[in-house]
């Protein structure tokens, strides 16, 4: 992979997305909460309101005996194997699965990154110079420096010191105006 300089791409989450949700014991991050769009969150209880007759089998016996699912453990052992390695990797989640909703599962998906051995700084680099270059857009956007495509987060905390602190949104810059992330979620709900 990196001879090649082909990019790696982790979806950790997903496969515990679908546990989650197949089982009815998905619940919302703070995160998913704050940011999900309503209806998609909404629509995660959807299985509380299938008659028990109707669901189909396999579904049923997830649900009557629900078991938490189990990370990823190979794929995340190698995931810090194939970092060492020096193969590049990109942030990305495969949301639109069930359980991965777009946009917070992120959170998700960083937390697996630094259970898997990244530090925080490998993984905020996976969704910026990673993210530019797999876009093709290395040189461009990804890393703050004069002359390139200047979108912003403001975090309210380090999150170096924690990749959590990722979630904690002060501001976004982007195309020069300023947005109040709260703001932004009342006016689609």
């Amino acid at each position: 992979m990196r001879r090649r300089t082909a990019l790696l791409c982790p979806t950790l989450f997903v496969v515990d997305g679908y546990g989650l949700a197949l089982s009815n014991t998905w619940k919302a991050t703070p995160e998913e909460i704050s940011r999900a769009d309503p209806q998609i969150l909404a629509a995660m209880d959807d299985l509380n309101e299938i008659p028990a007759e109707k669901l189909p089998p396999r579904v049923a016996g997830l649900m009557a005996k629900p078991q938490r699912p189990r990370s990823p453990e190979i794929a995340m052992k190698d995931l810090r194997r194939l970092v060492d390695a020096g193969v590049e990797v990109v942030m990305g989640t495969d949301a639109g699965n069930i359980g991965t909703l777009h946009g917070p599962s992120i959170h998700r998906e960083m937390r697996m990154m630094v259970e898997s051995g990244l530090t925080p700084l490998e993984v905020l680099r996976s969704a910026t110079v990673g993210g530019a270059r797999a876009m093709g857009l290395e040189g461009k956007t990804g890393e703050v420096e004069a002359g390139r495509l200047a979108d912003l987060v403001i975090l309210d905390a380090d999150p170096l010191a924690d990749i959590g602190n990722l979630a904690k949104v002060h501001r976004t810059i982007k195309g020069g105006v300023v947005y109040d992330p709260v703001a932004l979620m009342e006016s689609i709900r």
